[in-house]
């Protein structure tokens, strides 16, 4: 089970299948205007904040066996963008 949050609108999948960029861009029409200042982040076992950036990473996301995920939507930094390049 996935929840994709941004703000205080949370969507639920329940996805048996990995899940890709693609699928949840579905979300962002009705999310309003996500742009690429903008990233995806979720809390993984070890309490830290992956960030989604790419498939690679929702594969690895969709591997690590976590049953809920709770994925945000939130705003970067330029510092983000700056450490990513």
């Amino acid at each position: 089970i996935y929840k994709v949050v941004y703000g205080t609108e949370i969507h639920v999948m329940n996805s048996k299948e990995p899940i890709t960029m693609q699928t949840l861009g579905i979300y962002q029409v009705s999310l309003q205007e996500i742009t690429s200042k903008y990233t995806l982040t979720y809390k993984d076992s070890d309490e830290d904040m992956i960030c989604l950036l790419n498939d690679v990473d929702m594969k690895i996301l969709s591997e690590s066996g976590m049953n809920k995920v709770k994925i945000e939507i939130q705003e970067c930094s330029e510092d983000f963008y700056d450490q990513t390049q």
